[in-house]
């Protein structure tokens, strides 16, 4: 037969105070745990953006569109839609197809990146608009023109011209971005919503 130990007074304060400590860290981790998976779910609401009935969401590349298509762009619709563009063309012109574009400066060739990344074309080729053929890294590349060919323009314009307001704009098949450099790839995805149809 065995005998149960007697707790003394002392024993008997310690233990119930390491079960009070215990239940007491306990409720601080689940509280913490808690106000965590609160804010976490509010950052994941804060990063979403609804426009005109498309569902943006915020992930470390840049803001992604899955429905009813698949879009990844570094700018939401509401940050482009002051950009004046007066584009025309839709996705429909851009499927399957060959197109060329004019880039030069890393800068421009970001743009154009943002835009080739984001449709569905058969094949894309670096080259010169006619009359643009003495420019510096023309020689080599064949020269197009807006009557025959889908051409993506991208021209930086240096700061300094005050006047100047980032645009994108159509001339027969060409399409033209100008902004200055650190402007260029916002204007590009206020291209890519107007030819979704999303802006």
């Amino acid at each position: 037969m065995q005998l149960r130990k007697i707790q003394t007074a002392k024993e008997k304060e310690k233990k119930d105070r390491n079960r009070g400590i215990a239940i007491g860290l306990i409720l601080v981790v689940v509280m913490i745990l808690s106000t965590l998976g609160y804010a976490v779910k509010q950052v994941r609401e804060e990063e979403n953006l609804e426009y005109k009935g498309f569902t943006f969401l915020r992930d470390a590349r840049g803001w992604l569109l899955q429905k009813p298509f698949t879009l990844l762009t570094r700018f939401n619709p509401k940050e482009a839609e002051a950009i004046g563009c007066s584009c025309r063309m839709g996705i429909e012109d851009f499927a399957n197809q060959e197109v060329y574009f004019v880039a030069f400066s890393s800068d421009e060739k970001s743009a154009v990146g943002e835009i080739l990344g984001n449709l569905p074309i058969f094949r894309a080729q670096q080259a010169c608009l006619e009359g643009d053929d003495n420019r510096t890294g023309c020689a080599d590349l064949p020269l197009k023109n807006c009557f025959d060919n889908k051409i993506i323009v991208i021209r930086a314009i240096k700061e300094g011209n005050e006047t100047f307001m980032p645009r994108a704009y159509q001339q027969n098949r060409c399409l033209f971005i100008e902004a200055d450099p650190s402007n260029l790839t916002m204007v590009a995805d206020r291209v890519l919503f107007s030819i979704y149809g999303i802006i």
